[in-house]
């Protein structure tokens, strides 16, 4: 063997040793379908952006192509989920998020998130209660405008077109701890989870373990967990984040 060829040889062997760089697992692909047109659709487009994820990995949905009723909300995500997964593309998280408000027959929509396997984000009685839980207790019942009223405290000029995702970042691991303190104050009631509670932290909580730690969470300190809520309370312990396909029923 001649000297070229063995320093040739020697150089492929010691290659082989290098230690692999470990590869990422991909990221997976989450829906999320909104009753809203602009309020909820904003605020997760934020959580998108914020972790650089494509929309082809992070599809937002909401407005009048989701209907009116949480039921069409729920009708229109079982459509999307149900054509992605024909197409090869399927989706590994699927969730829908709605209010209370003054929805009728809301039970069946909670029925048809449960028959489907969807995570739900619910509010009674608005989504913007998730935003007032950022500055302050609410353990008393409080209707939509009253809501928005005391909102307006903390954000003057808020409206349901406002970005508050900033305004509301350093402030988020308070309101999952106040989210949480009214979830578990309901946890014996049967039903429709009662005003005022909201599950849109679960949600929050999950998508910022698609980024890595929740924030908040320091050194030392405890994590608070993402519970994937159950249709009917109390809620149950969520898996960790993982990329299996977990979309409903056909």
């Amino acid at each position: 063997m001649s000297r070229g060829h063995r320093g040739t040889e020697k150089r492929r062997n010691l290659s082989s040793l290098k230690r692999k760089k470990p590869s990422l697992p991909p990221k997976p692909r989450v829906l999320i379908v909104c009753e809203g047109a602009e309020t909820e659709p904003r605020y997760f487009d934020r959580f998108r952006i914020e972790q650089r994820l494509s929309k082809e990995l992070f599809c937002i949905l909401g407005g009048d192509q989701c209907g009116a009723h949480p039921k069409s909300v729920v009708a229109y995500t079982k459509k999307v989920a149900r054509q992605a997964r024909q197409d090869g593309f399927g989706f590994d998280h699927v969730w829908c998020v709605f209010d209370r408000n003054q929805h009728e027959n809301i039970h069946n929509a909670f029925q048809q998130v449960h028959a489907n396997g969807f995570s739900l984000a619910f509010s009674n009685p608005c989504f913007e209660l998730w935003y007032l839980l950022h500055f302050q207790d609410q353990g008393a019942e409080i209707d939509s405008a009253a809501v928005a009223h005391e909102l307006k405290r903390y954000i003057a000029r808020y409206t349901k077109s406002t970005d508050v995702y900033d305004i509301l970042d350093d402030k988020q691991r308070d309101a999952i701890r106040r989210a949480e303190a009214l979830r578990l104050h309901h946890a014996s009631d049967e039903g429709i989870p009662p005003n005022p509670s909201t599950s849109v932290d679960t949600l929050v909580v999950f998508l910022n373990q698609l980024g890595g730690q929740p924030k908040g969470a320091g050194k030392g300190e405890t994590v608070i967990q993402a519970v994937a809520p159950n249709p009917v309370f109390p809620t149950k312990p969520a898996s960790p984040v993982s990329f299996g396909s977990t979309e409903g029923a056909s």
